[in-house]
């Protein structure tokens, strides 16, 4: 089991309770909205919230796994695009789509499915994307 105070500069104080694999965010106070300004919320040891997370959940298994796929096709001597949508979402308003290489810029949280889809076809006639892998969100 893990304990740790978790504050977070313009962001309230949470405390952070694992055991296992099970993560639970409760708010110092009850006046807390947990969902506000989360993608920069910080543990006290100074990493991302979203970093320690999946080092520290099972999902790190995917996440090698994706990377190991990314290296083998870098390697090869194909013509690729990796497109790394951030969370997918279904909404069927569109909104303009962001391309971050870098974390430049700092990509939103999702993205919708149909944005997705509008990119990749798009993507096959932008040959400056060879050899890249954007991160896209809206």
């Amino acid at each position: 089991m893990l304990n740790r105070k978790f504050n977070a500069s313009k962001s309230p104080t949470f405390h952070i309770l694992t055991v296992g694999n099970n993560i639970n965010l409760e708010p110092a106070n009850e006046n807390t909205d947990i969902r506000s300004n989360w993608k920069n919320w910080k543990i006290n040891s100074g990493r991302n919230l979203k970093s320690w997370f999946i080092k520290n959940s099972n999902i790190r298994v995917a996440y090698k796994d994706h990377q190991r796929q990314e290296n083998e096709l870098k390697k090869s001597k194909l013509n690729w695009t990796i497109v790394r949508p951030t969370g997918l979402i279904n909404f069927k308003n569109q909104k303009k789509i962001i391309e971050s290489y870098n974390n430049d810029p700092k990509p939103e949280l999702t993205i919708s499915r149909k944005n997705v889809a509008k990119f990749m076809v798009n993507a096959l006639k932008r040959n400056e994307l060879i050899g890249q892998a954007p991160v896209i969100s809206e």
